[in-house]
C-alpha cells in the first residue's frame, strides 16, 4: 500500500482563527459590564434569555408573519 498523494500550496492551509473576545454593557445599563469568549463555531450560539438561535427566532418571526395574512 502506498502512501496518499498530498497538495501542498501556500494558501491552500486554512488560517488560524485567533479567538474572540468581547466586552459590552448590558442592554438597561446596569449589572457592570458582559464579557464573554467564543473559542470555536461548531455550534451556533443560542440566546440566555430563550435559548434559541438567531436563526430559529427568524423562523419563528416569519412563521408568525404569515400567519396573520
Amino acid at each position: 500500500a502506498g502512501a496518499r498523494p498530498e497538495i501542498r500550496a501556500k494558501g491552500l492551509d486554512a488560517p488560524q482563527r485567533r479567538e474572540l473576545h468581547f466586552s459590552a454593557p448590558t442592554v438597561d445599563g446596569e449589572g457592570g459590564v458582559v464579557e464573554g469568549e467564543f473559542a470555536s463555531d461548531d455550534e451556533p450560539v443560542r440566546s440566555e434569555s430563550d435559548g434559541l438561535t438567531r436563526a430559529e427566532r427568524r423562523k419563528q418571526a416569519k412563521a408568525g408573519r404569515r400567519r396573520k395574512k
